[in-house]
């Protein structure tokens, strides 16, 4: 059959030859061999174009999920230490503030006392200015460390009330400040105390260190 064609070829037309030429050699003639290999090629391109912008998405979403998991991770782990401080026993104030808290700069901001004495374990922990009116004070010198008790409310041992409290090795310094005592100089001020709020028998209080944590607002109208 092949040998008819190529017979027949020589005396009708190329075609026929060039269709023979491809039985018996099993190839496509040049420029069709190079027109099929072009568009394999063209194909195979866009296949790695593919692959290569599947690849740049995969890295901007793994670049992605990789700045959310810090996120998260930073969240956490404020989170944490925000647990850890609020569930710790009341800081020194030293260690607050690096010194001792200034009572005519916090109490701009300060809280009524009735507020704290009426949720005291909110308050617990924390540093606070508590404003309010003394309404008695004692320097209870027969008193195991001789504290002076400032009950800032009501007196002791009404209840809601607010105490502060100077224990006999900070007294002096108040002294200074307050010759005459601080029992006798403070009953029916308004005053402020800045420190770090804890509570003994159910009852707010503040350690007072330095006069500089005691501030008298104004007199009691």
């Amino acid at each position: 059959m092949t040998s008819r064609c190529l017979k027949r070829c020589h005396v009708r037309s190329r075609r026929c030859g060039r269709r023979a030429e491809v039985l018996i050699s099993g190839r496509l003639p040049g420029n069709l061999y190079t027109m099929g290999t072009g568009r394999r090629k063209t194909k195979n391109s866009d296949r790695r174009g593919g692959a290569g912008r599947r690849a740049t998405a995969s890295g901007r979403r793994s670049a992605e999920s990789r700045r959310a998991a810090v996120a998260v991770g930073t969240v956490a782990v404020m989170a944490l230490a925000l647990l850890l401080v609020l569930s710790r026993a009341p800081v020194p104030i030293t260690e607050l503030f690096g010194s001792v808290p200034d009572a005519a700069e916090l109490c701009t901001d300060a809280v009524e006392w009735s507020s704290v004495a009426a949720n005291p374990n909110r308050y617990r922990g924390a540093v606070f200015a508590v404003t309010g009116t003394v309404a008695s004070a004692v320097f209870a010198r027969h008193v195991d460390g001789k504290p002076t008790f400032i009950n800032i409310g009501a007196p002791h041992p009404q209840r809601p009330r607010f105490e502060a409290v100077i224990w006999d090795e900070h007294r002096g310094s108040f002294l200074d400040r307050y010759p005459g005592g601080v029992e006798v100089m403070l009953e029916g001020q308004r005053v402020c105390v800045a420190g770090v709020i804890d509570v003994h028998d159910g009852v707010p209080q503040i350690e007072l260190r330095n006069p500089s944590q005691l501030e008298i607002m104004s007199p009691s109208p």
